[in-house]
């Protein structure tokens, strides 16, 4: 009988994905493109670890030490975790919707372009000092489970992007074709592996099950309370939102995501639901 899950090819999805996601020493010979096909399927588990070191540092943190200086260290952390790979990608898409002026193929030619221009400078100031802002409130009120979901949670909603719009770069992808060349892939970026062989059965069960972890996560924290719960239900709304949002813009501007969409759309859902969390945590 043939299994359903082959563990070690599973093993190897989740190390490409942390490969891509995060700058932790992961190393594996064995990836290939098949298993960076399959790794958005654990992009959350890549959040979750991320979250899992910021609640445990904001734990361990001594407690007579200034909150600012705590945030302060916790956004270090967050953004050291991933290199700022998803800042770069929002620096990119604030260049390429200004600088593009709505032309889909200049908006593409902007994106691809390694230079930072004005906009995408006081994009990151303001996301970064707004991101600080939000931790430092969250520290204050004690609200480390917010920064054990958010991450994983932010990372989740790539999946409704992946599996619901097409690569942008026309005539390089077919986002349900299994096989591209080796061509293709060179010219298409780090998401070409994805825009070639994404199953978006599992693309839909990972975020169902993302969901499901989430809202365990946090009613067993705030059991009793009903701030769990209202936390779920609030940060879904806003997300959704955000993501009804993003992708009308992603497929208007730029004909579908690419991988500094993706990243922008990560920094923007963690801004998102840091906002709620602060709404719902912070003024309890």
């Amino acid at each position: 009988m043939k299994r359903l899950i082959d563990p070690n090819f599973e093993w190897l999805s989740f190390l490409a994905a942390m490969g891509l996601m995060s700058r932790l020493p992961i190393g594996a010979a064995e990836v290939g493109p098949q298993h960076r096909a399959r790794s958005p399927i654990w992009y959350p588990a890549v959040g979750l670890v991320l979250g899992i070191f910021l609640a445990a540092f904001s734990l361990i943190f001594p407690q007579n030490w200034p909150s600012p200086v705590e945030a302060a260290l916790l956004l270090i952390l967050w953004v050291s975790f991933t290199g700022a790979l998803h800042l770069d990608g929002l620096a990119d898409a604030a260049d390429a919707w200004v600088g593009g002026m709505g032309d889909r193929q200049r908006t593409l030619d902007i994106m691809k372009d390694p230079t930072c221009g004005p906009m995408a400078v006081v994009v990151l100031v303001l996301a970064l000092l707004l991101k600080f802002v939000l931790i430092f409130s969250l520290v204050q009120s004690d609200g480390w489970p917010a920064l054990l979901v958010i991450p994983f949670m932010a990372r989740a909603w790539l999946l409704p992007i992946l599996f619901s719009m097409p690569y942008a770069r026309a005539g390089k992808f077919d986002p349900q074709t299994v096989q591209t060349s080796e061509n293709q892939r060179e010219q298409g970026g780090m998401a070409s592996d994805i825009a070639s062989g994404l199953s978006i059965r599992a693309a839909q069960i990972s975020f169902g099950l993302t969901q499901l972890l989430a809202i365990l996560l946090l009613s067993s924290y705030f059991f009793g309370s009903g701030l769990g719960l209202g936390f779920w239900i609030g940060s879904l709304i806003a997300s959704f939102t955000l993501f009804v949002l993003l992708r009308w813009q992603f497929l208007s501007r730029a004909g579908g995501y690419t991988g500094d969409l993706l990243g922008a759309s990560i920094e923007l859902q963690e801004l998102i639901l840091l906002i709620i969390s602060i709404g719902v945590i912070g003024s309890s």
